[in-house]
């Protein structure tokens, strides 16, 4: 029997989703089941994973299973790939060691120059916040029928024999083939966030799809009541401090400033623009919860907690381990007392329980 787990996001985006994903991986591995890391979506969203040598890769493509071997990958149907990002992407994965063992589904999109031109000339990104990576452009003619699938396309076939990829024709096929008689765990990799979804509400400041859990499954040809799924979670990743992209992206309940925090700026992976910052919102994460199904179904990984305490940065593994470690010492007791009520807080503000803390760029407490 096969787990599936979807990871996705409960705020604007950039909330940690390939963090979260490369953990809920070497969770698997650890307990020596095989994984198969399924990406959907386009490369408007960069997922940063930090490999077993410290080594960081932002990709907007490849899934971050990619950089922690062994690990099959896939890159579903529900996708758009721009190949020359498709390709750099596995070169640099490979030329640090990496085996990249990958299938991509033919019925892809590929994405174009023109998608990406057609965004810029549409003023997307000074209308919308829009990253203009040509994602909508590129959904867009896909509705129209007018795209190019990565299966017709002898230059995107080409590519893939040039990688070693094997494109897979019928993947609903493909994927019952794998619950039918492979055990293992699914990881399906969700881009953006809740907020940013095409029906959150804040529309039309938000990306061209929606964005649960449900949403991916579907982008990625998985169905979770399959009879050979044993169990089914959804993942949300939730940053301690909710971010938006620069510019007019749309409102964000109790803005603020990286200033006020005391925190250094950070930028945005695609577009490297200063991202806007507010509170921590508990009513916009129990919107994201609900609109995923809820408890049972629901977890959050509350990410980047070091940012609010840095007192636990890069604690690591099991977190009843490492609390009883802490006890050891006097600033270790400080440490762990301090996370309990911290998550004890949060915990009882939110309609979800929370699985996993991140730590650092590499490091979580389950």
């Amino acid at each position: 029997m096969s787990k599936v787990v979807v990871v996705a996001g409960a705020q604007f985006g950039s909330e940690g989703k390939g963090h979260v994903a490369a953990q809920l991986i070497q969770l698997e591995q650890r307990a020596a089941h095989p994984v198969l890391n399924v990406r959907v979506a386009g490369p408007n969203a960069g997922h940063t994973v930090v490999d077993r040598d410290g080594r960081a890769f932002a990709l907007r493509t490849v899934p971050v299973g990619a950089a922690l071997d062994p690990c099959r990958c896939a890159i579903a149907p529900g996708s758009e790939i721009e190949l020359a990002v498709l390709r750099q992407e596995v070169q640099d994965l490979r030329a640090a060691g990496h085996r990249v063992d990958m299938v991509i589904a033919a019925e892809a999109t590929v994405l174009t120059d023109e998608h990406k031109q057609a965004e810029v000339e549409a003023g997307m990104a000074q209308r919308l916040g829009s990253t203009a990576k040509g994602i909508g452009a590129c959904r867009s003619d896909r509705v129209w029928r007018t795209a190019t699938r990565f299966g017709d396309s002898p230059e995107a076939v080409a590519l893939a024999e040039e990688l070693g990829f094997e494109v897979i024709e019928n993947w609903v096929a493909y994927m019952n083939d794998y619950l039918d008689h492979v055990p293992q765990a699914i990881v399906v990799e969700g881009t953006q966030g809740y907020g940013l979804g095409l029906h959150a509400g804040h529309y039309p400041q938000c990306t061209s799809s929606d964005t649960r859990g449900i949403d991916f499954l579907a982008m990625a040809g998985v169905n979770p009541w399959h009879a050979g799924v044993s169990e089914f979670k959804i993942v949300l990743a939730t940053r301690v401090y909710p971010i938006r992209v620069a510019g007019n992206s749309g409102p964000l309940e109790g803005e603020t400033t990286w200033e006020e925090l005391g925190l250094p700026q950070e930028r945005t992976t695609v577009t490297h623009k200063v991202r806007r910052v507010g509170q921590f919102d508990p009513a916009a994460i129990n919107r994201a919860i609900h609109a995923n199904g809820g408890e049972p179904t629901v977890e959050i990984a509350m990410t980047m907690v070091d940012q609010v305490l840095p007192q636990i940065k890069d604690a690591d593994g099991d977190s009843a381990d490492w609390a009883s470690a802490q006890l050891e010492s006097q600033e270790g007791t400080a440490a762990a007392t301090a996370l309990f009520e911290y998550l004890t807080t949060v915990r009882a503000a939110l309609d979800a329980p929370i699985t996993m803390v991140t730590t650092s760029p590499s490091t979580a407490l389950y």
